[in-house]
Parts: structure tokens; sequence; C-alpha cells
């Protein structure tokens, strides 16, 4: 009887496991035709397009922005937006409507910036929660999900690859100064 009961647990676990959803990923990307790049030599001074990209499971809606503030010196010159409806502002919080279920890679946005070649080694970007504090992806379900998301390096090094995950954003409460004094007391 124990014997039917642990199979019984296995396969339930695994029916489980193999029923779990992929996570959706935003990443941001150098290269337009296969979306694999996630680093940029700043050696030059031109446009450089980035790619905001939606991948590893479909999705009909989005929102984040675009964290640009640690080391790229390049200046944004424009957004181009592939979605059919959306509001905000990348750089603070920007929500996107896909028009319909779409199956990964998405292209969301391309973004156009002066790259100038100043840029240090080991700078970087990242889609990261908005102004709103959210970050998500609808499912085609219309679920929404919190997506993973990773560092795209600018003049990478081998003491920065690109392609390392972000770690989640860590919850924050509503506090007084009072009560943060009480800790330590």
């Amino acid at each position: 009887m124990r014997a039917i009961a642990a199979v019984a647990l296995v396969v339930v676990a695994i029916t489980r496991v193999s029923a779990a959803q992929p996570v959706p990923y935003l990443g941001l990307y150098s290269d337009a035709a296969t979306f694999v790049f996630c680093d940029l030599d700043d050696d030059f001074m031109g446009l450089c397009p980035l790619y905001v990209v939606q991948s590893y499971a479909p999705g009909l809606a989005s929102r984040f922005k675009v964290d640009n503030t640690h080391g790229f010196t390049a200046i944004p010159v424009n957004t181009i937006v592939h979605t059919p409806a959306w509001t905000g502002d990348p750089y603070e919080d920007i929500s996107l409507e896909y028009g319909g279920c779409l199956s990964p890679p998405v292209l969301l946005m391309t973004l156009v910036f002066f790259c100038q070649g100043t840029t240090p080694d080991c700078a970087y970007l990242f889609v990261a929660p908005g102004s709103s504090g959210e970050m998500w992806v609808t499912d085609c379900g219309g679920v929404q999900q919190t997506p993973g998301s990773f560092y795209f390096i600018v003049n990478e090094t081998l003491a920065c690859p690109c392609g390392q995950p972000v770690p989640p954003p860590s919850p924050v409460e509503a506090t007084t100064w009072g009560q943060i004094k009480a800790l330590y007391e």
C-alpha cells in the first residue's frame, strides 16, 4: 500500500512539474536578427539601437521600465514601440498591449541611443519594475506573471559576463523613522 502511495505521489509531482508554465523573460539585446547578443561595445561614436524583447513564454501585455543608470553614457535619442497600444515612458514606467497572444520572441521596443565611446567597462542596463513598483507580463490566459530579467553589459570583460540574472526585487513595506530607530533601542 505504501509503495502505491509513493508511486502516486511521484506521478502527481511529475505532472505538476510538467504542467508548469515557462517563466517569461524581459531582456535587452543588441542584435535585431536573432536576439542573442546581450552586450554592446561602446567604442565608437554613432547610433546604437538596443532591442527590448519578451522571451520564453507567450504573452498579451507587459509593464516595466528600462534601468539605464549604471554607467551607460550613451544618450537616448528615440524610442520605437512595436506594439499597437502603449502608455508611459520606457525609462520610468511603460505599459504595452500586444494586440493578441504573441509567441516569443516578441520585439517590444527599439531604444536608439547615441553612443560616444565613453562608457566604462562593465556598465549595464536591465529591465526592472517601473516607478509604479510593477513589473509583469500577462500570459495568454490573462494571468499576470513576474518575469525574469538579465543584465545587458556594455563593454563586457571576463569580470562581467552578460546574461547574468537580475535578482527579483525585494518587497518594501511602509514605515516611519521612529519605527526604524526603535529597531536599535
